[in-house]
């Protein structure tokens, strides 16, 4: 899941709330009403108190536009520093094959969710709305699928891992790749099952999910990067660094 994708979406919904704010400033002053004749101050009190929950709804949006913004620029500058540290570390042909193999570990997490982290996104609020208490079954069901389809892409890839690094390896360090898909390989139902559950997890608190996703897991990347550029680092190394963080997320 790339919530910052979803910035069109943030600014939509500001603007229709934007709206809603106008039409009752205007309905509550009079204005609204051809006749020129203002509306009782019982049925006034009404659209303010909407107008200020409207207000206060905006401003949390805002507040969680914030907060994404933030963590997509820190996760983007802890990948980048993650890839230039692993890649001189590592050299061009070791470096390579680390790189396409968590290529693939990402096309098979994506693959395996099939949607389900923008269904869940959007089906959240609604269900919340109108089906209060059946949260739980569409978490299940928008989990479940993704886990499953990303155990079968695990399989596939850990058991054909030497054809995929002959196939995809050209003048690359070949071996290295098929020992970076074997360790990445069974992340990939992890992968998925965390980007689901965060897409879950930002109908409720968009910070959490920002911290998690955007925080936590670059953090112990790094860390993790770092611990094996003191002990010695491999092909391996590298790519446990990368995916392991992603479990104790999941966690």
């Amino acid at each position: 899941t790339n919530p910052g994708g979803y910035s069109h979406l943030i600014l939509l919904r500001w603007l229709w709330i934007k709206c809603i704010t106008l039409r009752r400033d205007s309905a509550a002053s009079g204005q609204g009403d051809c006749s020129g004749v203002s509306a009782p101050l019982s049925k006034q009190e009404t659209p303010i108190a909407e107008t200020r929950d409207a207000e206060d709804e905006l401003h949390s949006l805002a507040r969680g536009g914030l907060w994404t913004l933030g963590g997509v620029i820190v996760n983007a500058g802890a990948t980048f520093a993650f890839l230039v540290l692993a890649s001189r570390a590592l050299g061009a042909r070791n470096a390579g094959a680390v790189f396409e193999g968590i290529a693939v570990f990402t096309i098979g997490s994506y693959a395996a969710m099939f949607g389900a982290d923008v269904g869940i996104l959007r089906l959240m609020p609604k269900v919340t709305r109108e089906s209060p208490g059946n949260e739980r079954r569409l978490a299940h069901a928008a989990l479940i699928p993704s886990i499953v389809i990303g155990l079968l892409s695990c399989v596939g890839v850990v058991a054909s891992r030497a054809d995929l690094a002959h196939l995809l390896v050209r003048r690359g360090n070949r071996a290295a790749m098929a020992e970076v898909l074997g360790v990445a390989g069974p992340f990939i139902p992890v992968g998925a099952f965390m980007s689901v559950a965060t897409a879950g997890i930002r109908m409720w608190s968009i910070r959490a999910m920002v911290v998690l996703q955007f925080f936590l897991v670059p953090a112990a990347r790094l860390a993790l990067l770092a611990w094996f550029l003191v002990a010695g680092i491999t092909p391996v190394g590298a790519t446990i660094a990368w995916t392991v963080p992603l479990a104790i997320g999941a966690v």
